[in-house]
């Protein structure tokens, strides 16, 4: 099938690792490594982008748990329980992938400037191995 004329694309940057945490993020509480900012250059102004979940948990998930991932812009504090900063995500776990890793994608917004994401365990268990978060940017435009 050939894409149209008047058709819109999508372009996709590079993926950028905005966290890989090692250490079990506890039920109810943020990862406790350093993220790494995300800089204007690296998402190019793009509104858009598809974060990628991949965490295994220490026992098998329950129907509507979820991690929310949130943003801290440039300069911000450290999130916590009471202050969390900017919601911009929700990725709602499989209950029926057991123990093994799962992957979860969310469609996010960008906004100008460094920004850095957390990630909060709305789980009732902790996660095991390597928790990682990805962050592709991604605009639509016009076919070329």
């Amino acid at each position: 099938m050939a894409i149209g004329t008047d058709a819109a694309v999508v372009f996709e940057g590079s993926e950028h690792t905005a966290i890989s945490d090692t250490s079990a993020i506890s039920a109810g509480l943020f990862n406790a490594d350093t993220p790494t900012a995300m800089t204007a250059s690296e998402h190019l102004g793009a509104p858009n982008a598809v974060a990628k979940l991949s965490v295994a948990l220490a026992t098998a998930g329950v129907a509507g748990e979820f991690f929310t991932l949130f943003r801290v812009r440039s300069g911000g504090q450290t999130p916590d329980a009471a202050f969390p900063h900017e919601e911009v995500g929700v990725f709602p776990i499989d209950n029926g992938a057991g123990t093994g890793a799962q992957v979860i994608f969310a469609d996010i917004r960008l906004v100008p400037g460094s920004q850095s994401f957390y990630l909060r365990n709305n789980t009732t268990y902790a996660t095991t191995g390597t928790t990682v978060v990805t962050i592709t940017p991604n605009t639509i435009g016009p076919k070329t």
